[in-house]
């Protein structure tokens, strides 16, 4: 990446390193405030349900502090391979050499292998691009060769001011891009803009390419096979990846502006 990306991949391993540290303490004072299981009397009639009082709290903090190393240990996995995941989608984004729609393409290709923070990877990714119309351009996407065809078929073109009219759903990514916001679907049936492409879509999360706080070139879309896929922090996560690629999709527009006058 360039020096800016450089710069901002910087603060963002410093504030996941401050966060793993924050996350340690946090799961060491949770299991200290947890309150012990209450064994039952030591008079019951069966001798092989006993379990004396000095054994009992000595096994428990056992398999806490085993469950909680735990805990840690799949966070601090997800947070590396995030990183990495990030630092490689930025090293695509930068990279002049590459076309934009290939660009775009691997990092859909990227990004479908990133578990959320409920383990569940997404079954389609697609990255999508406003035009000076306002109509919302499918670019690139990474998914099964059926669910492409059902994407390209559906939502290739999704002319929002024309759609708004005629009162017909823009979609997740059409109304991410349209308000500037995250647009999530724990279930994607109570989602009144979600264009059904996939069956096998339980959930899906669309976030926009916002160039600033009233101007948006796009969205990412993410869907997955399972209800409530993802929590507040991957919303926070592929914010940030839509907010970087976002800064490098302006920099290509004032550089193509340049290379025209």
């Amino acid at each position: 990446p360039d020096r800016g990306g450089r710069k901002m991949l910087k603060k963002i391993l410093t504030t996941s390193s401050v966060s793993l540290e924050k996350a340690r303490h946090s799961h060491m004072r949770m299991a200290s405030l947890r309150t012990p299981i209450q064994y039952a009397s030591p008079n019951t009639h069966n001798s092989s349900h006993q379990r004396t009082h000095e054994n009992a709290p000595k096994m428990t903090n056992k398999n806490k502090k085993q469950t909680q190393n735990q805990e840690f240990s799949d966070s601090s996995t997800l947070h590396r391979d995030r990183l990495e995941v990030l630092y490689e989608v930025m090293s695509i984004v930068t990279n002049d050499t590459l076309d934009l729609q290939i660009a775009l393409s691997e990092v859909a290709e990227r990004l479908i292998t990133v578990p959320t923070a409920r383990g569940h990877r997404p079954v389609f990714v697609d990255i999508a691009l406003l035009n000076e119309r306002n109509q919302l351009l499918l670019w690139a996407c990474s998914g099964s060769a059926e669910s492409k065809l059902s994407f390209q078929e559906k939502v290739s073109v999704i002319d929002i001011p024309y759609y708004l009219e005629h009162h017909k759903p823009i979609g997740m990514s059409g109304r991410a891009a349209y308000e500037g916001k995250s647009q999530l679907a724990p279930t994607t049936d109570m989602h009144p803009d979600y264009i059904h492409c996939n069956p096998s879509t339980k959930s899906a999360l669309a976030v926009p390419f916002c160039l600033n706080q009233t101007s948006t070139s796009g969205a990412l879309n993410l869907e997955f096979n399972v209800v409530n896929a993802f929590t507040e922090d991957d919303v926070v996560y592929f914010e940030r990846i839509a907010q970087f690629v976002a800064v490098e999709l302006r920099k290509r527009q004032q550089r193509d502006a340049v290379y025209e006058i």
